[in-house]
């Protein structure tokens, strides 16, 4: 059980939530909303993690299963919750798979018993990764990790920050899934689509309050409800090649990808779609010379500028004005919010740190983007204008090369695509975005 009466949350100088209340009861809940809109500091808030570890404040009450964080403090919270969050890589905390399953039921004090453990890997795809390093995981394997630890320990209640961000359609067929055997859960989403069936209840945050919603008015409220085309096709105006791969192989020390044959021309944009460890990622970071080809030859016409998935790890400077000015004069402030100058990039909201990372690129000029999955946990309104600002890109002459799974960028950005299966497949790009809706069909 969860309940919350919030009069004000938010930071310092920032209030972000006001005049707020959420009851939750043995029910399945769905909160939309824009990035930025205060969803992710509602979990900070009803947990006790904003006031007590973050120097933000909340002004009200929560009751957690009997237990009140914000008079408490942190102490009662975790047995008796369990957290998915946004990104994999800031909840998983130990390198082995086992290892981080046995972590969480420690912590809580409990006697971890071997058989448990393993039934749990088994039920969540893991078994044969149980002595597998975190870092050798795919996304989605990740993603099933932390949802293991979730549950774990049995809690009350699951509190879920955009699950199917970074997931292929076969992940999210996964999380949904999970989602169904959960008794009692609260699920932040901006692709609402992928769950209103299977909630009792929707809301939608704006204006730091949460206005509750029936799924047909969810469009009208701004929130993306299906993968559908959004902008106008375009026609491409290739200029020449960008790059050319012949015979290429990938990988670390084995192969992970052969035989690929690969072009992309400046003034196009090209998409690669493939299930989470396909190595699409792999191919980019061979691309951008960060890997070494295992055999085969890249051609590069144009200096490349890979913009990675975690655009967290792009950022080198202290605030988001230092930022901009690293790259470019003062004029180009101009073109991010003001208010958001002084704070360093890693405060920004999800959608705020995709839209900072597409203006560096945009502003370091680079000839050749490889941009890995560059739209995943984006609002609708995020989502349209990067993928905007990318189509005024192809369109000025740039060369794009996309690993998304995401069918909305297919079809708005992408003039092709290539699916990773044995080697790659050259597609229309409305094939490909077929293939990546195949898997979800009928649910969103």
């Amino acid at each position: 059980m969860l309940r919350a009466r919030i009069d004000g949350a938010g930071y310092r100088d920032r209030p972000v939530l006001r005049d707020l209340e959420l009851d939750v009861d043995g029910e399945r809940v769905l909160i939309a909303g824009a990035s930025g809109s205060g969803k992710t500091t509602l979990f900070l808030a009803v947990t006790g993690v904003l006031s007590h570890l973050l120097d933000g404040y909340v002004d009200g009450e929560v009751d957690i299963s009997g237990y009140d964080p914000l008079e408490h403090g942190l102490e009662g919270v975790a047995e008796r919750i369990g957290i998915v969050l946004q990104d994999p890589e800031r909840q998983l905390a130990m390198p082995v798979v086992r290892d981080e399953v046995l972590f969480t039921l420690e912590n809580l004090g409990l006697e971890p018993d071997e058989e448990y453990v393993e039934d749990l890997l088994a039920r969540f795809g893991l078994a044969a990764l149980g002595d597998r390093h975190v870092e050798e995981l795919s996304g989605g394997e990740k993603r099933r990790l932390t949802m293991l630890t979730a549950v774990a320990h049995s809690p009350d209640t699951i509190l879920l920050d955009e699950p199917t961000a970074s997931l292929d359609p076969w992940g999210i067929r996964d999380v949904r899934r999970f989602v169904e055997g959960l008794d009692e859960a609260v699920i932040i989403e901006h692709k609402a689509g992928y769950f209103t069936d299977l909630v009792d209840r929707i809301y939608v945050l704006r204006g730091g309050r949460l206005v509750e919603a029936h799924p047909e008015e969810l469009e009208g409220m701004g929130v993306d409800t299906a993968p559908r085309r959004r902008l106008p096709p375009i026609e491409p105006v290739r200029r020449g090649p960008a790059l050319e791969a012949r015979d290429l192989v990938v990988g670390y020390d084995e192969p992970v990808l052969e035989g690929l044959d690969l072009v992309v021309e400046r003034g196009e944009a090209v998409a690669i779609v493939g299930p989470n460890g396909s190595g699409k990622s792999t191919l980019l970071k061979t691309i951008a010379g960060f890997i070494e080809p295992l055999d085969g030859r890249i051609r590069l016409y144009t200096e490349p500028l890979y913009l990675p998935q975690e655009p967290d790890i792009f950022f080198l400077h202290p605030t988001v004005r230092d930022e901009i000015l690293s790259v470019s004069g003062e004029e180009a402030l101009s073109l991010f919010p003001r208010e958001l100058h002084p704070m360093p990039p890693y405060l920004l909201s999800h959608g705020e740190r995709r839209r900072l990372l597409h203006l560096l690129a945009r502003l370091y000029g680079h000839g050749l983007l490889l941009l890995d999955e560059p739209t995943t946990g984006l609002d609708l309104e995020n989502y349209l204008s990067i993928a905007t600002d990318l189509v005024g890109m192809k369109r000025g002459g740039r060369a794009l090369l996309i690993a998304t799974h995401d069918p909305r960028l297919v079809l708005d950005v992408c003039d092709r695509a290539y699916i990773i299966g044995d080697g790659l497949r050259e597609v229309g790009s409305e094939e490909a975005a077929e293939y990546l809706l195949e898997p979800v069909m009928g649910i969103a």
